[in-house]
Formats: C-alpha cells, structure tokens, sequence
C-alpha cells in the first residue's frame, strides 16, 4: 500500500526420451514459485478515470514555510557639504512609512482592497538557480518583470501576493512541491518590494508504529534527499523503495519542521509480519514425472534486521509420486552500492522418469547455485527500471538403471532488464524483460569444448556435442489495455498481448533451451512439449470481469469484478532446432484456444481454471484434446 498525505490549512491530499521428460526441462522452481505471489497489481493510475487532469496526489502545508521579518530604513550619509552654508539640512524620514506590507492576518479579504503603491522592482530573496530541476533565477526574474510590466498602476497587497503566487506556481511545475512564495512584512522604499522564497526543503524523518524493522532500515531511501527540496518523483521514488522492503505496509505524511522553510516526513508503519506462508496446488507437472503438484513456500522476513528475506520453497509431485523439487533464497539490500539488492542462492530439482519409460530405471538430478545483483534505476508509480546481473552454476545429470549417462554442467553470466510502466493517457499497462546470457567453457565446472568421460544430453546432427559455452538472447514483452478509452461500455473488457522470443546460434542443452506448451504458453499442450534454440511465441486474451455482475458487492468491500475473470485466448509459437540429428524434426509450429476463468482475493486466495485446445497439428504428445489446468493457492 503507498499513500502520501500532506496536511494544509483546509486541505489534504493522500535416453531418447520426450523433451518433457529430458534433465533441465521441467523447471518447477522459482518460476512456480513467483506464481504463488499476490497478483499483479494494476497501477490505480492505469484503471480508468484514476488520472484525473490537474491532480497529482500531493498537496501543500503552507504554514511550514514560515514568514521572515523586514529589514529597517537605511540612512544616506554625507547630506552636510563643509562650505555650503545656505543650503538646508535635509529632513529626517517621516517616523510613519510611505507604504507597509502589514502581516497576513491584517490584509484585506479582496485582492483589489486597500492602498496601491507604485513598484520600481521586485528582489527575490531565498531563490537559487537549480539546474537539476531546470529551475533559474533568470526565470523567476522574468516573471516577476513581466508582472511588473502589466501594472504601471501600482499593487495591491493583495495583488502582491498574486504575483507571488505565480512564483509559487513555477517551482511546483518544476517538481518542488511544498515550494512557497510569499510577500513578507516589510516596509517598502523607493518602489522595491521583496518576495520571500522558501524552496521546502526536508528536514528530518520520523518513523511511527514500526516493531519489526529499525527506524534506520525505513529511513535509508530518504537519506540522500535530507536537506534538499521536496519534490513529487524523490519523495514517491523514496516511499516505493520502502514499500518494497518485505513484510512491512507503510505510508508517509508530511508535517510542519522543525526549522523554518523545512517539512518533515513521518513513515507510518501500519502492518508488519515476521514470518509469510503460501501453498499450492495444481495439476501443471507431466505424467512422466508426476502430473499434480504440492508446494508450500515460506518467507522469513527481516531475519537479520537489514530489510532483507529469506524464502524457503518446497515442492512434491503425486500421480505419479516421482518429484522432489526445493529452492533456498536469500536477498538483502546494500544501501552503500546505490541502494542495490543482493541475491544469492540454490535449488534442487530430483525426479525419475515414469510412464512408459518406468523400466528403464532414469533417475535425473538438476542443481543449480546463482549469485545476483540488482538496482532500481528508476522507481516510481508510473515508470519502472531495473537492472541486474547475475552469475549461475547448473548441472544436470541422468542415470540409467543406477548408471550415469548424461552430465549437462553450465557456468552462465547474464545481463537482465526489467521495465514496466503504465500508459495514463491511453489505459494501458505495458511490461517488458531481457535477459542476455553467456556460457563459459571449462570454467568454475563448466563443460569445454571437447566432452568429459559422461558426455552432454545433447549432440548434434554432425556427431559433435554441446559445449559450455554459448550465447542467448531472450525477450519479452506484454500489453495490458483496459478498452474504455474505445468506448464505455467495455468498462469491464481488456485486452492482454504477449510476446516472447529466445535466439541463440548454439547448440544448447535443455537447461538452456525454450520451452513450448504448458499452462503459461501454448496452453493446448502439456508443459515442455518441444525444446527449441530458437522460438518465437505470441498469445492475444481478451479479459472480461465477473460478465453481467461487475458491478454487483460482494465481500470484503469488493466487487465481483474485482474478484472474479472470465477469458478466452488464441497462443501461437514457433521453433527450430540448431543442427537438429535425422530423427529430431528442424521446426515446429504450435497454435491453440481456450478460455480460462479465475478468482482471485488478494493476500488470501486464489485460482484460475483453464480448458484449451490445438488447433492444427502437431498432436499432443499426451494425445490429449483438450487440456485442462487447475491451481489453487492460498497466502497467509
């Protein structure tokens, strides 16, 4: 949850085998596992009508920005000339001002009542040039001459303070948000009239109701902005970066500082939970290996007190009862390495190929170990990018009847972006992520070029096998785009595109390779129908919420179409293998409907039901028509 609420006076804002049975295709771990996490939340400024024009969710606490007193009259020496007798001494400065700027709550009501004065020129006091936010003085000059221009008549005080009020406008298009310009109490000479700048600077942070973090942890994104002026993207930037520490919901609230010209931000700390548990159940897995599938997860959150987590992931197929799968992760923040995230971990994949392979006595075991470094270059409600590295080893090994055949040993680095932002002006949500891979030859493990004694699962149609090293490129990219802004009567309807596609020009074990079918592809077919070294995938969903009863409560202060999806959807993928062997087919193509319906209750529950199909050929490998998926998952 992220809130920002500023108070104001009056106001407030807030063995040849199939590919699905072959070491390294079935991949139950973290994947799986990032399937239990709440859904994805669709920013409140992408549902329609959230983005209402002139409103930016902050507002502004005038009374922080205090009022400064006047300077006195200066005095001109040197009026007596020595030999000038006859000329008179000029009088004393009458003891009552010409013109006096009286404090606020003594100026009249209407902006054109009281006194005029004539004014020669406006002085600034407490502005500075600020390019990192496009902000010169020259700028705010040239307001202020332009006002001046506009009223050779001379001012009100109330008309002061309108000229004032521009100022404070152009610091708030600016980014400054609690900026305020104001006319101080002074007494005016000679026509110059001083307008009082307070930029709004942070002065301190307070944390408020937090048990299980220090004040510390929930302070250090704000930091590096104490002292400088508030602006909307720092402070939202700032509070997401809070928000993500687990375990922990928060919101901010700015109040008066202790120092004038500064506000302070409290964290309000409303819910904190040490420990996380999800569970799951579905019928995802293959009949070879085991087609339903249990898994519990659970999260450890602040165990070292450094806004970190560990996450503990186990996994057990039935049906037939042949799969073991586990995942330990560890992740902390390093607020001294531009507030990066660190992330290290292992996972364990064992299972025994059944079916009717179930003689052949093939046993597989897949491990693999990763290091992970992560940054959030941007961070805010709308626009999101991060960057990470991250460096893997994995080994894959089968046996036959007790005897080892297969040895698939990898070290890779890869380069991975996560983007995602969402589209105010046309409703729509659009997320992207690459991953750009490298795998090394003979290196911490790593297979070489030439095979070791147990050779690699995989040669190619020239008799060579596949070496470590290797290069691949992945990508993907969806759009979510809500339809009314096409029209209102599609309130409920959105349209979901997808689009993937893998590269590489190597022979690539299936560790490595592309994956076709499965209740996240090509849905007509079981998961890891085919393997390819390079793929293209693409699926359209047209998503209606809870059809006819939207709009109908239902619990929890909750609509049905908050909780309740009906689909229907066409997948399409391609493939080929690199240097494919006689009996392997070069390409494929894949293509298949169905609709799904799923319920979902965030932080509690939830479920998705789907029935697909083929279209065309190839049949399925479990000559199966239609395939039906089924999960259900519980958070607590």
């Amino acid at each position: 949850m992220l809130l920002l609420t500023v108070a104001g006076p009056g106001h407030a804002a807030f063995i040849e085998v199939p590919d699905a049975a072959r070491p390294g295709a079935v991949r139950p771990g973290i994947g799986n596992a990032a399937q239990i996490a709440d859904r994805f939340d669709v920013p409140a400024a992408a549902r329609p009508g959230a983005l209402r024009p002139g409103e930016d969710g902050f507002g502004v606490n005038d009374r922080s920005l205090a009022q400064v007193a006047d300077l006195p009259d200066a005095a001109r020496p040197g009026a007596i000339r020595p030999g000038e007798d006859r000329k008179l001494i000029p009088a004393e400065p009458p003891t009552e001002p010409l013109f006096e700027v009286p404090p606020v709550a003594d100026r009249p009501l209407e902006i054109d009542e009281g006194e005029k004065i004539a004014v020669s020129k406006f002085v600034v006091d407490g502005a500075q040039d600020r390019p990192e936010f496009d902000i010169e003085l020259s700028d705010v000059q040239g307001i202020l001459d332009q006002a001046l221009a506009a009223r050779a008549d001379g001012f009100t005080v109330g008309r002061l303070q309108e000229v004032a009020d521009e100022v404070t406008k152009y610091y708030r298009e600016h980014g400054l948000i609690l900026a305020q310009a104001f006319v101080p109490v002074q007494t005016v000479e000679d026509g110059a009239v001083r307008i009082q700048v307070m930029e709004g600077l942070l002065g301190r942070v307070v944390t408020e109701g937090n048990e299980l973090y220090n004040a510390d942890v929930l302070e250090a994104p704000f930091r590096s902005l104490l002292g400088q002026p508030i602006t909307k993207d720092a402070t939202e930037s700032a509070l997401l970066r809070v928000s993500d520490l687990p375990g922990q919901s928060s919101f901010g609230v700015f109040q008066p500082g202790v120092e004038v010209g500064t506000a302070d931000m409290v964290l309000k700390v409303q819910d904190e939970d040490r420990f996380a548990l999800a569970v799951r159940a579905d019928n995802h897995g293959i009949t070879e290996t085991g087609r339903n599938r249990y898994l519990a997860k659970v999260s450890w959150n602040n165990p070292l007190g450094q806004g970190d987590r560990l996450d503990v992931t186990a996994q057990h197929t039935a049906v037939p009862d042949n799969t073991f799968f586990y995942a330990v992760d560890y992740e902390v923040p390093v607020t001294g390495l531009y507030d990066s995230v660190f992330n290290i971990g292992t996972s364990r994949n064992q299972f025994d190929v059944g079916g009717q392979f179930r003689d052949s006595g093939i046993y597989s075991d897949i491990r693999n170990y990763h290091l992970a470094l992560s940054n959030d270059l941007i961070r805010s409600r709308l626009m999101n990018l991060n960057v990470g590295a991250r460096l893997s080893k994995k080994r894959s090994g089968t046996k036959a009847l007790g005897r080892r055949v297969s040895m698939d040993s990898l070290t890779v680095a890869a380069l991975e972006v996560n983007f995602d932002n969402v589209d105010a002006r046309f409703g729509g949500l659009n997320a992207a992520y690459l991953e750009i891979s490298h795998g090394f030859n003979d290196f911490l493990g790593a297979m070489g070029k030439n095979p070791a004694t147990v050779q690699p699962s995989r040669q190619s149609g020239t008799g060579e096998f596949a070496a470590g090293e290797f290069n691949k490129v992945f990508l993907s990219a969806s759009r979510f785009q809500s339809l009314t802004p096409l029209w209102d009567k599609l309130e409920n309807h959105n349209l979901l595109l997808t689009f993937e596609a893998m590269w590489s020009p190597d022979l690539l074990v299936p560790l490595e390779q592309y994956s076709v079918g499965g209740p996240t592809n090509v849905r007509g077919y079981r998961p890891t129908e085919q393997l390819f070294d390079r793929a293209l995938f693409a699926s359209l969903e047209w998503i209606i919420n809870a059809p006819f009863i939207s709009d109908q409560p239902a619990f929890g202060n909750r609509t049905w179409g908050e909780l309740m999806q009906f689909s229907i959807f066409y997948d399409w993928s391609t493939g080929q293998l690199n240097s494919s062997l006689p009996t392997e087919k070069h390409s494929e193509r894949f293509n298949a409907i169905g609709f799904a319906l799923s319920f979902n209750n965030p932080k509690v529950f939830s479920s998705k039901i789907t029935i697909a199909t083929p279209v065309g050929s190839p049949r399925p490998e479990n000559d199966k028509r239609p395939q039906y998926w089924v999960d259900l998952n519980f958070f607590f």
